[in-house]
């Protein structure tokens, strides 16, 4: 997903899943106007791995994620 997508202002539903070319399965769950931070996820292995979060309502507003280490 690039930076527009992840954007407040793009965000319609409770969460948005996209495909890219690669058949990577991805999910945004944005929890827009509220103080949890927006969700970024990838499908692995028959699971949904959290792979970053966009912390504060700043980085909502500009669509910038922060990556999670580690496999959560």
């Amino acid at each position: 997903m690039s930076v527009f997508d992840f954007q407040n202002r793009t965000q319609v539903w409770l969460i948005r899943i996209q495909f890219d070319v690669a058949c990577t399965v991805m999910k945004y769950v944005p929890h827009k106007n509220t103080p949890r931070p927006g969700e970024v996820y990838v499908r692995r292995e028959r699971h949904w791995r959290l792979v970053g979060l966009l912390e504060s309502e700043r980085d909502k507003e500009l669509g910038i994620v922060t990556p999670v280490e580690g496999d959560t």
